[in-house]
């Protein structure tokens, strides 16, 4: 973009930065049951292709969301528990991990000097949006029932901003300047 020199995108960092961006969870909700600090109750972790929710979890919280509005699973539901590929989980992928996958590609992108490093970074942030979205949405209902965590981990984000800073454009030489 701005008369650098190219850098090669080695093709195991590229496997490692799909496999990040793919399993790695972007949103996990850690929260007490009822209000006591005894009973914490269970989390749910959401990644791109797979997702955790415990049969303690509160029925109001299980399933998967789409911005705010949760599907309801019923506690005897096999939706429990650990699943890779799930058919639910999927459905949702593109909407609540629509960010990450953009981030991904930005990444790719500015490695390949096709896009600036201020989009980049604009696209990294943006994979905070939707979790801090549901973050501010459930904090109070949250509060009320005793609130451990909850919100977005940022680990895709940091680890794509070190690959660009290992493996981006790096300046041509001159000489004369």
């Amino acid at each position: 973009m701005s008369g650098n020199k190219k850098t090669l995108f080695p093709t195991s960092v590229f496997v490692i930065w799909i496999l990040i961006t793919l399993f790695v969870p972007f949103a996990v909700f850690y929260y007490v049951l009822a209000g006591n600090m005894a009973s914490i109750g269970g989390n749910i972790i959401y990644a791109l292709l797979w997702a955790y929710i415990p049969p303690s979890a509160n029925w109001d919280l299980a399933g998967t969301s789409i911005f705010g509005i949760f599907l309801q699973i019923d506690p005897s539901s096999v939706f429990y528990g650990f699943h890779i590929l799930n058919p639910l989980v999927l459905l949702w992928a593109p909407v609540n991990g629509f960010f990450n996958i953009l981030f991904a590609v930005q990444v790719i992108r500015f490695i390949q000097d096709k896009t600036s490093m201020k989009k980049t970074i604009l696209a990294g942030l943006l994979t905070l949006v939707i979790p801090l979205y549901q973050t501010f949405l459930y904090l109070p209902y949250l509060l009320a029932i005793g609130l451990y965590f909850i919100g977005p981990i940022p680990i895709q984000l940091i680890v794509g901003l070190l690959i660009t800073r290992k493996y981006g454009p790096k300046p041509v030489d001159a000489p004369w300047e």
